[in-house]
């Protein structure tokens, strides 16, 4: 059986979109004191951010390529969004 959580976070850092970095970023604290960087952006850019070895799916880097590959070829513009938490000296 499936139970619902309500989460909570506060924003506590904000990094806009601009043409050079192709991406914007926000840093999270959840109601744990735990923090997260949530980032968007060009496919171009965030496929170089990737870590591939660390998600233990095997063929992810390949799977995300032909994803990207088949909805280019349908004429679709992608943006691609990524979690990563981090610890408090990291922030």
């Amino acid at each position: 059986m499936m139970t619902k959580e309500v989460l909570t976070y506060k924003l506590i850092a904000e990094f806009p979109f601009d043409s050079v970095r192709k991406r914007m970023s926000v840093i999270l604290k959840d109601q744990n004191k735990n923090y997260m960087i949530i980032c968007k952006g060009a496919d171009s850019v965030m496929l170089n951010r990737i870590m591939y070895s660390k998600n233990g799916i095997e063929g992810l880097q390949e799977i995300i390529e032909e994803d990207l590959y088949d909805f280019s070829c349908e004429g679709l513009r992608t943006l691609m969004i990524a979690r990563r938490s981090i610890n408090k000296e990291e922030f």
